[in-house]
């Protein structure tokens, strides 16, 4: 059996997707955290490695045990979850440094192409991220009353807005739908957060998942979002519909679509179906796999 630390933040996202990764890999991979907010030494990373296969984390997480306490980069998974995890330490001269990962990874495919557009020549392979459909409750609703939004309502990313909370603002505005926002519930009682609307909405130039969107599925609540991330593989199939990315053409398509599931049920219990069929195809018990075969295979 192989035994993995996952070095990450664990709390909100973060904390989430690693807690239910230890879970979902269980007993086929063993895995720990080791939260990377927590005070270590040397000889905690010597005794890791005596114990551990590998260290999990992102590139920078990686490279930074590497750096600080001597960690071979050969005993590190770098996975990435989003494209400033490439292009962060690609700026500080480390690009060669991916070669000699362990393992390199990213969650969605849009992230694959972000590497070599960094000059990164190593393709990362593909480990999406799940759920746990049965922990989240499952919307019945049949009409649509409020708009979910569960991120930050803003990030700076080289000089720009890349989250734009404020569009969903007007969004809820232009369609008189109550809008539920949360940016720091802990991730332990997530789930619940999502029986009080029937719609997610997104509006992020730059994404990993984005996770919301996944818990959306696992209701079977519908999502209009951007596409970024892994959004454009899901929402091909249903579910919901991906909105422009320009502001105007953004706010458009979505009040367009809000007022269609407001007039009519049926479109908007399809959607709601969809959506909860999505959910079952990303459950961990169906994505596990893929995981313990990379980890199994390096």
């Amino acid at each position: 059996m192989k035994k993995v630390l996952f070095f990450i933040h664990n709390g909100w996202v973060f904390g989430k997707i690693h807690n239910e990764l230890i879970k979902a890999l269980h007993p086929d991979i063993y895995c720990d955290i080791a939260c990377w907010n927590n005070q270590y030494t040397h000889k905690d990373f010597e005794l890791f490695l005596k114990k551990y296969d590998y260290i999990m984390s992102i590139p920078y997480g990686c490279f930074l045990i590497h750096e600080r306490y001597g960690v071979p980069l050969e005993r590190t998974i770098a996975v990435l979850h989003q494209d400033c995890d490439v292009y962060n330490p690609v700026r500080e001269g480390k690009k060669d440094w991916f070669d000699k990962l362990g393992g390199y990874a990213a969650i969605a495919p849009l992230l694959q192409n972000v590497s070599l557009s960094h000059g990164v020549g190593r393709v990362p392979s593909l480990l999406k991220i799940g759920t746990f459909q049965n922990q989240y409750p499952k919307n019945i609703s049949s009409e649509l009353k409020n708009i979910g939004s569960f991120a930050k309502s803003q990030r700076i990313d080289q000089g720009y807005d890349v989250k734009r909370g404020h569009l969903i603002d007007v969004i809820a505005e232009k369609t008189n739908l109550q809008l539920v926002k949360s940016e720091s519930v802990n991730f332990l009682a997530v789930e619940q957060m999502y029986n009080e609307i029937g719609l997610v909405i997104f509006a992020s130039l730059v994404e990993g998942n984005p996770y919301p969107m996944l818990e959306a599925f696992s209701c079977g609540i519908p999502v209009l979002g951007t596409p970024t991330g892994i959004a454009p593989e899901y929402l091909k199939n249903g579910g919901g519909k991906l909105l422009p990315l320009d502001e105007e053409g953004f706010i458009y398509k979505a009040v367009y679509e809000i007022e269609k599931m407001k007039a009519d049920s049926s479109y908007y219990r399809t959607l709601c179906n969809e959506s909860y069929e999505i959910g079952k195809s990303i459950d961990w018990a169906i994505i596990r796999n893929e995981w313990i075969n990379y980890i199994n295979n390096l």
